[in-house]
Parts: C-alpha cells; sequence; structure tokens
C-alpha cells in the first residue's frame, strides 16, 4: 500500500480588492443587485505571473 503526507500548506491573498461599483458597468446591473443575489460586496483578483 502506498503511504502519502501532507508536506506543506499555505495560501495567497492578491492585494487587489474590487468592490462591486467597480463591476456594475461591466455587468449593466447594481450594487445592491449583486449583494442580495450572492453576498459578495468585493472580491480579490490575482493575475497571471
Amino acid at each position: 500500500m502506498t503511504r502519502a503526507a501532507i508536506t506543506g500548506t499555505g495560501f495567497y491573498v492578491p492585494e487587489r480588492v474590487v468592490a462591486n461599483e467597480e463591476m456594475t458597468p461591466w455587468m449593466e446591473t447594481s450594487d445592491e443587485w449583486i449583494s442580495q443575489r450572492s453576498g459578495i460586496r468585493e472580491r480579490r483578483w490575482g493575475h497571471p505571473r
């Protein structure tokens, strides 16, 4: 039988915070609509390296 082990853990939190207000022009909706349906007020965007 093969054994496995977790050798490390970690996480990354991107610096760029994007609020719903910044997304509304692209989605043709409002901050209130997004917040009520998803519960999300802001998200973090990472960028490819």
